[in-house]
């Protein structure tokens, strides 16, 4: 529930804390008396949150001006295309670009279009801040997961099992089955809790997708006839 003194103030172009419309039942009195106690005003909002916050005031503004509606939901998507750039200080830009144009209509009589934003307030604020680019091809338009570049690393292979001269982080042989890596993990004593591997889970002894290598007969029967040859190379040194 939005106060009236709140949606009076976004109707009339002034520079509202969106956190306020986050919070049930909170007066601008209220606010105003502790604002700067209130630690729920002094975060910065998620994208998640702004999302939320964001429609209930274009909501009011719509209503009032119903021609803004579209200048407002290109402005979300300019946010949103921000916080997936720089995710840390997003809300920040927002905060000073809705500030300025606060000032401009209330001091100057000037109203500014929201639709595009301000590149150039945008690129002051977010310089030093973190960008959030794919680790594949370091590219800005899209997530790491979603790159063609995350495709081509799992074409498959000509041969069903085949090895990787390069081994895994921990320096274990990387093998692949029907041209996709194993999981090393799932061959381990520990096996692998993953709910979403990525790789597949086949044992590296037998290829089945049943069971990992330590679970595999194959694998117990080297073991033990690895340990009757140690054993009978000891007995031949006891004199």
């Amino acid at each position: 529930m939005v106060s009236p003194e709140l949606r009076n103030d976004i109707i009339a172009g002034r520079d509202v804390n969106l956190n306020m419309l986050l919070i049930p039942t909170y007066e601008n009195t209220t606010i105003r008396k502790n604002k700067e106690s209130d630690v729920r005003l002094q975060r910065n909002l998620s994208m998640d949150e702004f999302v939320i916050a964001f429609g209930r005031y274009k909501r009011i503004i719509g209503t009032a001006f119903p021609n803004r509606n579209g200048e407002l939901d290109l402005y979300l998507a300019h946010i949103i295309e921000t916080a997936n750039i720089w995710p840390d200080c997003f809300y920040e830009y927002h905060k000073i670009f809705s500030a300025k144009c606060a000032v401009m209509l209330i001091q100057h009589n000037i109203k500014i279009d929201w639709s595009n934003g301000d590149s150039d307030l945008r690129y002051m604020v977010c310089a030093s801040s973190k960008i959030n680019t794919c680790r594949k091809c370091h590219s800005t338009t899209h997530s790491t997961v979603m790159c063609s570049l995350q495709q081509q690393n799992f074409q498959p292979q000509r041969n069903s099992t085949s090895y990787r001269n390069t081994p895994d982080s921990l320096g274990r042989d990387v093998i692949f089955v029907d041209g996709l890596p194993v999981c090393n993990n799932f061959n381990g004593f520990k096996v692998c809790t993953k709910p979403y591997c990525k790789y597949v889970h086949a044992c590296k002894t037998c290829k089945s997708k049943t069971h990992g290598k330590v679970a595999c007969q194959n694998y117990k029967e080297g073991y033990q006839h690895n340990d009757q040859n140690l054993v009978k190379a000891n007995s031949k040194l006891v004199p």
